[in-house]
């Protein structure tokens, strides 16, 4: 299935049960950029979904669920537990760079007689064998006809959804705090703390029940997590590519992670220290568990983000990336790549959300320039064929595509090598476009980007500017190229 169209299943995985037509709404039209424009560090600017209305606010941390190709092409799905008892979705959707806003929340009833808590719902989704697209929810029940249950509906767009409480056999102390949904090599795994401390998962190994039609059987009975109880904030689960990777909060409020893969590691490992107020959410961009992102909501209430690794090499520090005060951690989606999306509950008890671009580096360890997907612009003299000189560790040239998909609006101030040997047609600034595949070659300094003016502070100079990427327009700023050996770099990280 091409990515693109990936991505418009996605809007529509709550269609049935939580949201309006995939038609621009209001806050529709081109590309806003209010999320993607980017702070310190990676990390954008916090931007609020609008509410319910009608008095209806939310508690708990949100569930967040995207899918990223680039600032283009992407998507939102977050639902939250209102007060009112009920849990709401929405979704959102840029395709192409056409921006379809934010659908109006649809509210999903619990089950009858079932009052939920304030813990977030969970949420997931997977593609079986046969390509067809489901979407998993889990809710915690705190009164009513059952105080100690969880429930599930597993629902392929489109069609009916039921409730199904999860059985609790082996499972005495009740549950407490979030639920988290992860699935790892075709099975379903919930997550959740029993009243004792001890985190739990449930997993489903009929797999044929999960991906086809679901039924209430199959399920193993709860076990514990190795490693002992933390006696701290809930189990937040990630998928990765390789397995799953949970992160809570211990009693001392530091934050601690686990991976699974069909088995367990060693036990709880301490990430670092750090006083959070609930259970840090954690990302591992290599998805083995090592460069893990922590994001957490600090005790002064604030949003911390950090990169650690888990050999205890290197750790950067909390970086504090918001301005405001929130209620809740962030929850994270992460899909693979440097993208992670961030979605909290802000102090006024809305919805708010964010990105995070790991950003690739430069060897001097001097950034002129920060792009979307954790792209920057290393300035300096070089050839092409040291071009990644420039790039520090984990870090490599972008290619042209990459450039354009990560531009966002930006312009050059820096003349900057891209990883193609890129051709070049036309005749000459304004009027030309460049390409990987056909037009002229420039032999050994080929195309690459250009400011508008063609000069740059590295005394670096284009004698074309304003080029586009297969076609003159639009002008992607690309030029060169006879006589003009050296520049600096665009890097993106590995």
């Amino acid at each position: 299935m091409a990515k693109a169209t990936i991505l418009a299943v996605s809007l529509s995985l709550l269609a049935s049960t939580a949201c309006s037509a995939s038609t621009p709404s209001t806050e529709g039209g081109p590309l806003a950029t209010t999320n993607e424009a980017l702070a310190t560090n990676g990390m954008g600017v916090w931007s609020t979904i609008p509410g319910v209305g009608g008095g209806v606010f939310f508690k708990g941390r949100p569930t967040l669920l995207s899918h990223y190709t680039d600032a283009r092409n992407r998507d939102w799905s977050v639902c939250a537990t209102a007060y009112n008892n009920n849990v709401y979705c929405t979704s959102r959707l840029v395709l192409g760079g056409m921006d379809y806003g934010w659908q109006a929340w649809s509210a999903i009833s619990p089950p009858p007689g079932v009052t939920l808590g304030a813990s977030s719902p969970a949420l997931t989704s997977w593609t079986d064998n046969y390509g067809h697209f489901f979407y998993g929810l889990a809710a915690r029940q705190s009164g009513g006809t059952c105080s100690n249950c969880l429930w599930l509906q597993v629902q392929q767009p489109g069609t009916s959804s039921t409730w199904y409480q999860v059985p609790n056999s082996g499972l005495a102390s009740g549950y407490t705090g979030d639920v988290s949904l992860a699935m790892n090599q075709g099975k379903l795994y919930v997550f959740a703390i029993s009243g004792n401390g001890n985190p739990y998962y449930y997993a489903n190994y009929t797999s044929n029940n999960v991906l086809t039609a679901y039924s209430n059987s199959g399920w193993n009975a709860w076990q514990a997590v190795p490693g002992g109880g933390l006696l701290g904030g809930p189990v937040i689960a990630t998928t990765m590519q390789y397995g799953i990777l949970i992160s809570a909060e211990g009693g001392d409020q530091n934050p601690y992670t686990q991976q699974f893969n069909g088995v367990w590691n060693s036990g709880w490992s301490l990430v670092t220290w750090g006083s959070f107020k609930d259970s840090p959410s954690v990302v591992s961009f290599t998805g083995t568990g090592n460069d893990q992102q922590v994001f957490g909501l600090g005790t002064d209430n604030v949003e911390y983000q950090g990169d650690w690794n888990t050999g205890h090499t290197y750790f950067d520090g909390w970086w504090n990336f918001s301005s405001n005060t929130f209620f809740s951690s962030p929850a994270a989606s992460f899909t693979g790549g440097n993208h992670v999306d961030l979605a909290a509950l802000a102090n006024t008890q809305l919805v708010q959300v964010t990105s995070y671009d790991k950003p690739a580096s430069c060897s001097d360890g001097s950034i002129e320039q920060t792009f979307a997907d954790g792209a920057v612009g290393c300035a300096g003299s070089v050839s092409w064929a040291n071009r990644n000189a420039l790039c520090g560790a984990g870090s490599h040239a972008c290619t042209a595509a990459q450039w354009v998909a990560d531009r966002n609006g930006a312009v050059p101030t820096h003349i900057y090598w891209t990883d193609d040997n890129l051709l070049y047609s036309g005749g000459g600034s304004g009027t030309c476009s460049v390409s990987t595949t056909s037009g002229n070659a420039c032999t050994g300094e080929p195309m690459r980007v250009c400011p508008a003016n063609g000069h740059d502070p590295e005394g670096n100079a284009c004698n074309w500017t304003n080029c586009g990427y297969g076609a003159t327009s639009p002008n992607q700023y690309f030029g060169g190229c006879y006589n003009e050996p050296n520049a600096g770099t665009l890097c993106c990280t590995n």
